[in-house]
């Protein structure tokens, strides 16, 4: 999903994408690979004029998830490799690899705020509140992390609509079993007047 790599990222890959074509163009010639390393420097190059600016998948399958961070886990090698190879100066190196971390947290806590959401729709708030503390706990280990701070105090937030939607909910479903608990006791209890209405009847018989 495009909201879980930065156009920082995307300029990255894209520039080791042409070295690697450049390398390869080298050990043979073929035109296959001529063309993709034209359409890679066009790439490149649309990407430092303009940003791609790509719609957000919504990812709620927890497979989905994982798959996501796997591949991030895929980057975050690369980075280190290319760092080592000092292809990436450390200052980079270390830049992009908060940023795949970050994305790496952001995926999972998406998931389960997704899930939240969803849980919100179907009437069950309770529900929804547990998935954004799981969603809030996806983001533990990126403490400092002022991005992470501002979505985690938006979950926080949500929480507390929800318990207060919640509470009224509680209340209104405890006022109307009150409601049928006293109609049922009112109506026992003009059956029993009307049994010994009845009786009276006879014993006056």
């Amino acid at each position: 999903p495009p909201q879980y790599l930065s156009n920082e990222l995307r300029v990255m890959v894209s520039e080791r994408s042409i070295d690697t074509l450049k390398e390869l163009a080298g050990l043979r010639n073929d035109a296959s690979v001529a063309k993709q390393l034209t359409q890679e420097q066009e790439t490149l190059k649309t990407l430092r004029e303009a940003p791609v600016r790509l719609k957000p998948v919504i990812v709620s399958d927890e497979n989905a998830a994982k798959e996501v961070r796997k591949l991030l886990q895929t980057l975050y090698k690369f980075v280190q490799h290319q760092n080592q190879r000092k292809l990436l100066n450390n200052a980079s190196a270390k830049k992009y690899l908060e940023q795949i971390a970050f994305y790496a947290c952001q995926s999972k806590a998406d998931m389960y705020a997704a899930r939240a959401e969803a849980s919100n729709k179907a009437g069950k708030p309770r529900v929804a509140i547990h998935n954004y503390h799981n969603a809030i706990a996806a983001y533990k280990t990126l403490q400092g992390n002022a991005q992470a701070a501002e979505i985690v105090a938006g979950y926080k937030q949500r929480i507390q609509v929800l318990d207060q939607q919640a509470d009224e909910h509680n209340k209104k479903v405890k006022a109307e079993a009150q409601a049928k608990l006293e109609g049922s006791q009112e109506w026992d209890t003009y059956l029993k007047d009307d049994d010994q209405w009845k009786k009276k009847n006879q014993y006056d018989d």
